[in-house]
């Protein structure tokens, strides 16, 4: 059951990601202190990544911009085209690469702590299109195992995204395990 349960995840998390557009960098970012947050801007980003989350899944609410920590964040839901799973999908759009990194890292911490196993590791593998969310430099995937029918599943990439800069993408779903 576990194995079963693990390559669902996976594949959530590759296919997650391949809709964002992501893939793998082989550069390693630099890591320089603490998470530097952006400073809340007057750009709005939300049509954009709506527009983004609406090319192979459907935005069922647009995302909207409000201000978390210190710098502009994006809330928003997104479904698989097959409107199996719901995601809460959460952009931060931080200054740099070392602080999308930091709280990327930061976000793994919270998550492991809060009893989330790993079902990848950052670096790991995961090939996508490299459309408009841009190319993940990091990406990480767990779940938490609470029952064998209802499992929180966490995804998280960094990257940078052509229009709003350097992104930390978060995804959280309840995935049902098929008998």
């Amino acid at each position: 059951m576990i194995k079963k349960l693990l390559a669902i995840i996976v594949l959530v998390t590759v296919a997650s990601l391949s809709i964002a557009g992501c893939t793998v960098s082989t550069t390693s970012p630099s890591n320089n202190g603490s998470v530097s947050p952006a400073s809340p801007s007057s750009n709005d980003h939300s049509s954009h990544f709506t527009a983004a989350y609406s090319v192979d899944t459907i935005a069922s609410s647009p995302f909207t911009k409000t201000t978390i920590g210190g710098h502009d964040t994006y809330v928003g839901t997104v479904e698989d085209l097959a409107k199996t799973k719901i995601y809460t999908t959460t952009i931060e759009v931080m200054p740099s690469e070392s602080a999308a990194q930091n709280l990327y890292s930061s976000h793994i911490l919270e998550k492991t702590n809060d009893g989330y196993m790993p079902t990848s590791t950052p670096k790991d593998a995961v090939t996508g299109s490299g459309g408009q969310i841009g190319y993940a430099v990091a990406t990480w995937g767990g779940y938490k195992p609470i029952s064998s029918e209802n499992v929180p599943v966490y995804l998280i990439s960094y990257s940078q995204d052509p229009e709003a800069g350097w992104i930390v993408t978060s995804m959280t779903t309840n995935s049902m395990v098929p008998a």
